[in-house]
């Protein structure tokens, strides 16, 4: 089963950011879940401390995915939404709008 390797791989501190070669796009974990509509996997991705990297990072190169050539600029998001994925897109929207919402420490750079 996917989750229980995913599980495993996170336990063992597996770069949850982690990209396929730039030949194919640079694709991370998320991006590939969001693709196929992989609930249960983007679920488990998105509890993971550094996935927000994921969530805004774009694609590095055109890839065929599935009949379809996904442009170089997409985030899991475009993707999820091109194939559509309705659960994902529902989940990484939540996600992406709960990471932005969240309080930041203020630091001696934010003042003016």
């Amino acid at each position: 089963n996917h989750a229980q390797v995913l599980k495993l791989l996170m336990k063992a501190k597996a770069n949850v950011n982690g990209t396929l070669n730039r030949k194919q796009g640079g694709w991370t974990p998320l991006f590939v879940a969001a693709g196929f509509g992989h609930v249960n996997i983007v679920k488990l991705l998105l509890k993971h401390p550094a996935i927000h990297t994921s969530l805004v990072q774009k694609s590095v190169a055109p890839r065929n995915f599935w009949g379809f050539t996904v442009p170089a600029g997409m985030t899991p998001l475009d993707i999820a939404q091109r194939c559509k994925r309705s659960p994902v897109v529902r989940m990484l929207l939540s996600s992406a709008a709960s990471a932005v919402s969240k309080p930041r420490k203020a630091t001696t750079d934010d003042r003016s």
